[in-house]
């Protein structure tokens, strides 16, 4: 056998393994399809979970029960996102650049609240009645709970 065929029949045995690993999952191959379809759609549309859902066709539920039951779903949805992480910041640090007049508050306003991995917005916590899970509080809620000072 030459190389080329060796090559190609590793490739059709590989995938037929993943295949049928899928299927050991009870995944069937138009789950599988849709899935690869769904994170296309989410890259064209710098994340944008209802658009990407409507363009395949499935249920923002049906997105959030396959990020959660599958993941590696879940990991190459987080890769995705982290393109939008990126274009933001590009696009902040553009116009900070050319110092293009405007306003940044929405990219600003996204990062904050998408980016706190990457060390955006303000992530001090507070325990409300949590059960000791830590939840997130917006800053105006700690900012009243400081007590003022006397003039």
């Amino acid at each position: 056998m030459d190389g080329t065929l060796q090559m190609e029949i590793r490739r059709d045995m590989s995938e037929l393994v993943n295949t049928s690993e899928h299927l050991k999952k009870g995944e069937q191959d138009r789950t599988r399809i849709a899935k690869a379809r769904m994170l296309e759609a989410l890259e064209k549309s710098m994340g944008i979970v209802t658009t990407s859902c409507k363009t395949v066709g499935i249920g923002r539920t049906q997105f959030y029960k396959w990020k959660e039951d599958d993941e590696d779903f879940r990991r190459k949805v987080g890769e995705v996102m982290n393109l939008r992480l990126d274009f933001l910041e590009n696009e902040l640090l553009s116009r900070i650049q050319k110092k293009e007049p405007g306003s940044n508050t929405l990219i600003m306003y996204e990062l904050n609240n998408r980016g706190r991995e990457r060390g955006y917005g303000d992530d001090r916590r507070i325990d409300i009645t949590s059960g000791g899970n830590e939840l997130l509080a917006p800053s105006w809620v700690l900012d009243k709970q400081k007590p003022k000072e006397e003039e």
